[in-house]
Protein backbone atom coordinates (compact mmCIF):
# COMPACT_ATOMS: atom_id res chain seq x y z
CA UNK A 1 0.00 0.00 0.00
CA UNK A 2 2.60 2.07 1.04
CA UNK A 3 4.43 1.85 -2.43
CA UNK A 4 1.08 2.74 -4.42
CA UNK A 5 0.56 5.35 -2.64
CA UNK A 6 4.00 6.88 -2.99
CA UNK A 7 3.62 6.23 -6.88
CA UNK A 8 0.34 8.44 -6.71
CA UNK A 9 1.17 10.91 -4.40
CA UNK A 10 4.76 12.04 -6.59
CA UNK A 11 3.45 12.79 -9.92
CA UNK A 12 1.32 15.22 -7.73
CA UNK A 13 3.98 16.50 -6.09
CA UNK A 14 5.39 16.77 -9.34
CA UNK A 15 2.65 18.81 -10.63
CA UNK A 16 2.28 21.13 -7.85
CA UNK A 17 5.82 22.32 -8.59
CA UNK A 18 5.59 22.46 -12.40
CA UNK A 19 2.60 24.29 -11.34
CA UNK A 20 3.99 26.78 -9.14
CA UNK A 21 7.17 27.25 -12.07
CA UNK A 22 4.60 28.46 -14.35
CA UNK A 23 4.70 31.93 -15.19
CA UNK A 24 1.28 33.96 -14.54
CA UNK A 25 1.60 36.29 -17.98
CA UNK A 26 3.15 33.65 -20.34
CA UNK A 27 1.63 31.41 -22.59
CA UNK A 28 -1.20 30.84 -25.02
CA UNK A 29 -4.88 31.55 -24.07
CA UNK A 30 -7.25 30.78 -26.03
CA UNK A 31 -10.86 32.68 -26.16
CA UNK A 32 -13.81 33.34 -28.28
CA UNK A 33 -16.68 35.56 -28.28
CA UNK A 34 -19.28 37.10 -30.49
CA UNK A 35 -18.02 40.11 -32.26
CA UNK A 36 -20.31 42.74 -29.98
CA UNK A 37 -18.28 41.25 -26.93
CA UNK A 38 -15.54 40.95 -28.89
CA UNK A 39 -14.79 44.84 -29.98
CA UNK A 40 -15.32 46.05 -26.66
CA UNK A 41 -12.38 43.85 -25.21
CA UNK A 42 -10.44 44.06 -28.12
CA UNK A 43 -8.36 46.54 -27.44
CA UNK A 44 -7.88 45.59 -23.59
CA UNK A 45 -6.34 42.70 -25.11
CA UNK A 46 -3.85 44.29 -27.66
CA UNK A 47 -2.65 46.51 -24.43
CA UNK A 48 -2.30 43.22 -22.17
CA UNK A 49 0.21 41.73 -25.04
CA UNK A 50 2.59 44.95 -25.54
CA UNK A 51 2.68 44.71 -21.24
CA UNK A 52 3.63 40.79 -21.53
CA UNK A 53 5.06 39.78 -24.75
CA UNK A 54 5.36 36.20 -23.49
CA UNK A 55 1.44 36.23 -23.60
CA UNK A 56 -0.38 34.90 -26.45
CA UNK A 57 -3.79 35.45 -27.14
CA UNK A 58 -5.51 33.92 -29.37
CA UNK A 59 -9.05 35.62 -30.37
CA UNK A 60 -11.30 34.31 -32.45
CA UNK A 61 -14.88 35.56 -32.78
CA UNK A 62 -18.18 33.34 -33.01
CA UNK A 63 -21.13 32.44 -32.55
CA UNK A 64 -22.62 31.68 -29.34
CA UNK A 65 -23.10 27.96 -30.59
CA UNK A 66 -20.32 27.64 -31.53
CA UNK A 67 -18.02 29.05 -28.57
CA UNK A 68 -20.75 26.70 -26.34
CA UNK A 69 -19.39 24.07 -28.67
CA UNK A 70 -15.28 24.95 -28.12
CA UNK A 71 -15.87 25.25 -24.42
CA UNK A 72 -17.48 21.48 -23.95
CA UNK A 73 -14.99 20.19 -26.34
CA UNK A 74 -11.74 21.92 -24.22
CA UNK A 75 -10.88 23.70 -28.05
CA UNK A 76 -10.46 27.13 -25.77
CA UNK A 77 -10.19 28.08 -22.28
CA UNK A 78 -12.44 30.91 -22.05
CA UNK A 79 -15.57 32.00 -23.82
CA UNK A 80 -17.92 34.80 -23.65
CA UNK A 81 -21.30 34.56 -24.28
CA UNK A 82 -24.31 36.89 -25.15
CA UNK A 83 -26.93 33.92 -23.21
CA UNK A 84 -26.38 31.21 -20.97
CA UNK A 85 -25.04 27.75 -22.13
CA UNK A 86 -27.55 24.88 -21.20
CA UNK A 87 -25.10 22.52 -21.67
CA UNK A 88 -24.92 20.79 -17.94
CA UNK A 89 -21.19 20.34 -18.15
CA UNK A 90 -20.43 24.63 -18.84
CA UNK A 91 -20.14 26.35 -16.21
CA UNK A 92 -21.38 29.98 -16.93
CA UNK A 93 -21.16 32.92 -14.31
CA UNK A 94 -22.60 36.74 -15.32
CA UNK A 95 -20.06 39.68 -16.02
CA UNK A 96 -21.66 42.29 -17.14
CA UNK A 97 -24.96 43.36 -19.44
CA UNK A 98 -25.08 44.57 -22.73
CA UNK A 99 -27.81 46.99 -24.23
Amino acid sequence: LYREARDILQPLANLEQRIGDDPAYAGIVRLMSPGSVGLKLYQQLLTLQQQYPHLVIDYRFAPNSDIERAVANHDIDLGFMTEISDDEGISCQSIAQEA
